[in-house]
């Protein structure tokens, strides 16, 4: 099974606040989101949020814009899964990390 969980390429600055959105792949029904996290760094500038859980995601409250520019900026996210096993007590947990280069706009 593979997990996929992308950023959109752009983050937008909106009314003075950060907007970091991504899509998640849905995954089968043995798995179960837990959790997803992400950090944006840029020069000086870093924030980190919980995400919603849902496929088409952003951040679950409002990123200040602080020291954030418009430009390339990285992006770290963070998803775990509770994996339902075959057996009653066997599941497991699987988490997930990838990062990208995104643009704030």
């Amino acid at each position: 099974m593979a997990l996929n969980t992308n950023f959109n390429t752009h983050a937008s600055i909106i009314d003075g606040k950060l907007e970091v959105e991504g899509t998640t792949v849905p995954v089968d029904d043995a798995h179960t989101l837990l959790s997803r996290n992400f950090i944006v760094h840029q020069a000086t500038a870093c924030a980190q949020r919980a995400a919603t859980k849902d496929d088409d995601w952003k951040a679950s409250r409002p990123i200040a814009k602080g020291k954030f520019t418009t430009g390339p900026a990285l992006a770290v996210g963070t998803e775990t899964y509770y994996v339902k096993g075959l057996t009653a007590g066997s599941g497991a947990f699987v988490t997930i990390t990838w990062s990208q280069t995104i643009t704030i706009t």
